[in-house]
């Protein structure tokens, strides 16, 4: 039997794709949209939170969706072999990198994910570190699963942060027993260097460390960076894993699922086993298409994308030169989210939240979630038209110079 295959040809390579149209959002049960008065009290903001994409995903995502949603029927699915391919594929073309499809384990979602390690690898109290300020999931996951949270602060040098590596020995010495991972990291924007994570894998191999790798916004990478998968080192680290998604890449959060790289068997068949145990082993048809579809498509879209997305960040970082050098921005490598530092003004972080949400009418991120050195921090997810950038920019700039 002939599995239901989505057409991919070539028919969008050569196209401009329109990143500056505004797509209407609201009344979509939009988290980032319509979920305003819960999260500020208002709904008069201008939402530059949630870190998806204000942009239509490329179109052949949008073409798979649509030729299977024809179909009148929606029972269980598989994962066909180009669900596996695409993602080996796409790892070989923009990383030069080789992934066995053997290693690949479907999972429900990112933090889905690093949760069931943490279930699955660690014991009740046991301490697992993480880099701060971070993505706020993962604390959640280590608090909420019961075990010890230890943080390892980054070092800002130069509008940019750096891991602390004298710190990070001294406590994967006194019994670390995983360091969940950011690459790149959200929401500082860092890339990280070759040196850098061949470093972590050595003090992981060296003190037994289990390392998880986070990798969700590895294609948002800008300039003449290079993010460079964990699994290249995977050899030399029998106690790794790494997450995978196109969320963030192509804008389908709402859709997708992710997969878990798993090189290790004995790990690898630990984690299946309890994915079955949850019946989560089979996935949802538009998620898998989805997936599918865009690990499958080419380059154009995202180079494009990219582009759109750097111009973008230049854009606010020379107005807020120009206009609010006392908004500090630190440099962007990758993902689409700045780290805007506000600490000149001296005001409590109480203060700042209330003076962007109910003068400057923006709803960002508020830096503490990511921990307390986000303390005078907030991001900005500045992944939408420049029409709303630009205004979005004007009213912080007229409430903050």
């Amino acid at each position: 039997m002939k599995p239901f295959s989505i057409s991919l040809g070539g028919e969008f390579e050569k196209m401009k794709y329109d990143f500056d149209k505004i797509i209407d959002r609201k009344n979509t049960d939009c988290y980032k949209w319509d979920y305003l008065k819960e999260i500020f009290t208002t709904d008069d903001v201008l939402p530059l939170w949630v870190a998806d994409l204000d942009f239509a995903p490329p179109p052949k995502i949008l073409k798979a969706i649509e030729n299977r949603a024809k179909h009148p029927i929606y029972g269980y699915t598989f994962h066909p072999q180009n669900y596996y391919s695409s993602f080996i594929n796409w790892h070989k073309k923009r990383f030069d990198c080789n992934i066995d499809s053997d290693w690949i384990i479907h999972n429900p979602s990112i933090v889905t994910g690093f949760n069931l390690i943490i279930q699955n690898f660690t014991q009740r109290n046991d301490k697992i570190l993480i880099f701060t300020p971070v993505y706020t999931p993962f604390y959640d996951a280590i608090n909420l699963n019961e075990r010890q949270l230890i943080t390892s602060e980054l070092q800002i040098r130069q509008k940019q942060y750096e891991i602390d590596f004298d710190d990070l020995e001294m406590k994967l010495k006194n019994d670390v027993k995983m360091i969940l991972f950011c690459s790149p990291h959200n929401p500082i924007g860092r890339v990280w260097k070759k040196s850098e994570l061949i470093k972590i894998v050595e003090l992981c191999e060296r003190y037994n460390v289990f390392l998880v790798s986070d990798e969700i916004h590895a294609d948002i990478v800008f300039e003449n960076k290079r993010n460079i998968p964990l699994v290249s080192f995977s050899t030399k680290l029998e106690k790794f894993i790494s997450l995978h998604s196109p969320a963030k890449t192509f804008g389908i959060s709402g859709i997708t699922n992710s997969i878990a790289v798993i090189p290790n068997k004995i790990l690898r068949t630990q984690f299946s086993d309890t994915l079955k145990k949850l019946h989560w082993e089979s996935g949802n048809i538009f998620g898998l298409l989805a997936f599918e579809a865009a690990y499958s498509s080419d380059e154009n879209w995202l180079e494009q994308l990219l582009e759109y997305l750097y111009e973008n960040y230049l854009f606010v970082k020379n107005e807020l030169l120009k206009k609010c050098p006392e908004i500090v921005s630190f440099n962007l490598e990758g993902t689409y989210l700045m780290w805007l530092d506000f600490r000149n003004f001296g005001l409590t972080q109480e203060k700042l939240i209330k003076k962007l949400v109910y003068e400057a009418k923006l709803g960002f991120s508020d830096g503490t979630i990511y921990g307390k050195d986000g303390t005078g921090f907030m991001r900005m997810n500045i992944a939408c038209p420049r029409s709303i950038l630009k205004k979005a920019v004007k009213q912080l700039v007229n409430n903050f110079k």
